[in-house]
């Protein structure tokens, strides 16, 4: 009998431990997911009767519950949304706004921790829960929280936002307005302009800006109802870069340029981040993501300010962050100007703007962002198909409701005007709340504009060479080109020469962007308007402009380029630094083709200012159009040949001046064009950029020759000098049989591709491929490629 007890307590206790033991081999291992990583806990999770136990603040707070704990009844009260939750010690039931709810373990208290079911807490929350027995985790989905803005117009000091169909936007001199989609109905909310506005439950959060009127309110956050009622003061200090997002509201404190939060009721204000002031920082999805001010790396922590982690680095000293969807923007400075993205988790990063940015939003997959000419485009937010917005856009954009919101300063009123152009670039209107809107015209080049071939009067060239002075005498053709915004602000100056007695005036194409108008000074400091683009060439940097009501005008007469000889003397007039008609003298140095464009090399100076001015031989005719000078060199400076401007006569139009701000120097592939069937029109005399998203991307262009000809093309890279070799290209028929490869060739110290090829009229494709010697992983190249045409040919 003794011998069968004490063979029923061994078996009694193996089996008890051999239960101990499987419970914490089913428990030590489990990982807890939530929002896409993994939850770091106080405590482990335990599991007791396929139930999980987590310590209740780290459940809580990584889904946005404010929680508050009672020690005297240990019990736990939690908020979110409309929800109140209400559990204690012991219980098996829990209150969710009053309702009892039955719960499969109660709280507990191990090891000191309260403990709280997670699937409960997490259902009760809105999130969804997953669990994967292979790999033992729990996964924690929660649904997207309602924001008050987003995160693109908060990065741009959040002047606008949407709240369904409507638009609350705070407008220059006037106030906070509510306004409809369409621009009919406007309601006056506050009579003093807000920024950081945000809209949620009808209410409306916003701060003054600093140049507001009382400077005790400056910075300061507050709410207001939508009707502009129970205006509340949240903060007694000022703050910066408020998101709402869900129940609370995020913002750095501008006193200590640290990182806080506090619940829309003002309850539950804490320091999220208090290592270090931050720099810029954005909410989305349970994560912040941020930079400290003097680091150039991007982190993420969670809402209750866990889980820190690195993401990527690279990011300029003052960058601004976005979120949309699985990606973090921000823009960088330094060896690449522009917009970069990383994924959420820190795997991919990539940039997708490859030029200086003023101001860029997010929105819908596509970045908006303003160059430093205050062009407005759009590109995808895999940096594809860049599209033209819209010109003279100047400042911070908000988006709202499809439209871009926007300030433009006006230095002659000194003031603001607000203005909103449609994201697809079909309307332009100017913001008035004491009357309609007004239209403003955005294509002015979209109907067919009329022919205006140029034809100039013969002349005969002088038999000898002139003096210098005497070739100075032609300085009453020369142009003074001062160009303004579209509120008459200055933006550029410039040189020019009329050749035509009505005033037809040759300049640089370079010199019109960002203009809404031109003026142009001649001789006795006769200032005329432009009224018309005749033509333009921008890879040769060419412009021709009519001006308005000019008549009996001192022209320069043409000569030809092609005539000009190695070492012949030559005279330049300009404007550099803005001192009129400055004549310097030099010899023609060279002959030089760069990146497919010929150049006249010549000592003759040219200074800031000077470009677009004439280089007259000694008989006083212009052989060239002066373009730039190689800085960091001893005089050396480069003019356009006169011929490529005669080239641009036959094809002369009438476009209104109106219309500069859409004049493109480059247009961008079209994707799909992985085939011949979907290739991308290529244009000659234009620069066209793409992107290779892999070493298997291929872009295919299609071109079409109407006459015997010589092409050169050029392809660059966007990122680093020397890194052409990173792409081919291959000039095919239109049948597909390979014509020619790309060499890859250096000039000025700047590598790059060239296909030389004598080709008759008719249909050919330029494929654009990531060379071969590329690496497998590298991701997003961006290149520039540029069709020209050189001498006329047998084709043969």
């Amino acid at each position: 009998m003794i011998r069968n007890i004490y063979i029923v307590f061994v078996v009694v206790v193996l089996m008890l431990f051999h239960m101990d033991v499987n419970a914490q081999d089913a428990s030590k291992d489990i990982r807890v997911m939530v929002r896409g990583d993994f939850l770091t806990m106080e405590d482990t999770p335990c599991m007791e009767n396929g139930n999980t136990l987590v310590p209740m603040r780290d459940i809580f707070e990584s889904l946005d519950a404010y929680l508050i704990w009672d020690n005297k009844s240990q019990s736990i009260t939690a908020f979110k949304g409309k929800k109140t939750i209400k559990l204690k010690v012991g219980s098996r039931a829990a209150s969710v706004n009053g309702n009892d709810f039955p719960l499969d373990i109660p709280v507990k208290v191990i090891g000191g921790r309260t403990m709280v079911p997670l699937r409960f807490v997490a259902e009760v929350l809105g999130a969804q829960v997953e669990w994967d027995d292979e790999d033992r985790i729990i996964k924690i989905e929660s649904g997207k929280e309602a924001t008050g803005n987003s995160s693109g117009n908060i990065l741009n000091y959040g002047f606008a936002a949407q709240e369904g169909e409507y638009t609350y936007i705070s407008v220059i001199g006037k106030g906070l307005y509510r306004i409809s989609k369409d621009g009919q109905e406007k309601e006056k909310i506050l009579g003093d302009e807000v920024i950081n506005i945000n809209v949620i439950d009808g209410w409306i959060y916003f701060t003054y800006p600093e140049d507001h009127l009382s400077k005790g309110e400056r910075g300061l956050l507050y709410k207001m109802t939508t009707k502009g009622e129970n205006i509340t003061k949240l903060t007694a200090f000022a703050v910066q870069s408020v998101h709402i997002i869900g129940d609370w509201i995020y913002y750095i404190n501008s006193e200590d340029s640290k990182l806080y939060k506090v619940r829309i009721d003002g309850k539950g204000m804490e320091s999220i981040y208090d290592k270090n002031p931050i720099g810029s920082f954005t909410v989305s999805d349970g994560w912040i993501y941020f930079k400290e001010q003097y680091d150039n790396a991007l982190y993420k922590i969670r809402t209750n300010g866990s889980d820190k982690k690195f993401l990527c680095k690279g990011l300029g000293l003052d960058a601004r962050i976005v979120a949309e969807g699985n990606w973090v923007y921000y823009d960088s400075y330094g060896n690449i100007d522009g917009v970069c993205k990383v994924d959420i988790d820190g795997k991919e990063q990539q940039q997708i703007i490859f030029e200086v940015v003023d101001s860029y939003n997010v929105d819908n997959g596509y970045v908006y962002y303003n160059d430093s000419f205050n062009n407005l485009y759009k590109v995808r937010s895999d940096g594809g198909s860049k599209v033209k917005v819209g010109s003279n856009i100047d400042l911070d954009i908000n988006i709202a409701c499809n439209w871009i919101y926007y300030k433009n300063w006006d230095s002659k009123d000194n003031d603001g005007k607000d203005y909103r152009i449609k994201s697809d670039s079909t309307l332009k209107q100017k913001v008035i709340m004491d009357g309609p809107f007004i239209d403003l015209k955005v294509n002015y080049l979209s109907d067919k504009p009329t022919p205006n071939p140029i034809t100039l009067p013969s002349h005969e060239s002088k038999k000898s060479n002139l003096s210098t002075r005497e070739v100075a005498r032609e300085k009453d053709a020369v142009a003074y080109i001062k160009t303004f915004d579209e509120n008459g602000n200055p933006i550029a100056f410039g040189s020019g020469f009329n050749i035509d007695s009505t005033g037809v005036i040759v300049t640089n194409f370079g010199i019109l962007k960002g203009a809404a108008s031109i003026k142009c000074t001649l001789a006795n400091n006769l200032t005329f308007d432009v009224k018309y683009i005749l033509n333009y060439n921008p890879v040769r940097d060419i412009a021709i402009l009519q001006l308005s009501d000019a008549d009996n005008l001192p022209a320069a007469k043409l000569g030809a380029s092609a005539k000009t000889e190695l070492g012949e003397k030559v005279v330049a007039i300009g404007n550099p630094m803005e001192f009129h008609n400055t004549v310097s003298t030099g010899d023609i140095s060279g002959f030089r083709n760069l990146l497919g464009i010929d150049y006249i090399q010549t000592t003759a100076f040219i200074g800031s200012g000077s470009g677009g001015g004439p280089l007259f031989n000694m008989k006083g005719e212009v052989v060239g159009i002066m373009a730039f000078m190689l800085s960091g060199t001893q005089n050396i400076n480069f003019a356009i040949p006169v011929d490529d401007l005669k080239e641009l006569f036959p094809s002369s139009v009438l476009m209104p001046v109106e219309g500069i701000g859409e004049l493109e120097s480059s247009i961008f592939e079209s994707e799909p064009d992985d085939f011949y069937d979907n290739a991308s029109a290529a244009r000659l005399e234009m620069d066209m950029e793409g992107m290779l998203r892999d070493k298997k991307d291929e872009d295919f262009y299609k071109i079409e020759i109407n006459k015997p000809c010589k092409i050169i093309i050029t392809g660059t890279t966007n990122v680093y000098d020397d890194r052409a070799k990173d792409i081919s290209m291959i000039l095919t028929d239109q049948d597909g049989n390979e014509i020619c490869k790309s060499q890859l060739q250096n000039e000025l110290g700047q590598d790059f591709l060239d296909i030389k090829a004598d080709i008759n009229n008719g249909i050919y494709y330029l494929i654009v491929k990531a060379a071969d010697s590329l690496d497998d992983t590298v991701r997003n190249v961006y290149y520039k490629v540029r069709i020209t045409e050189g001498y006329e040919s047998t084709g043969e």
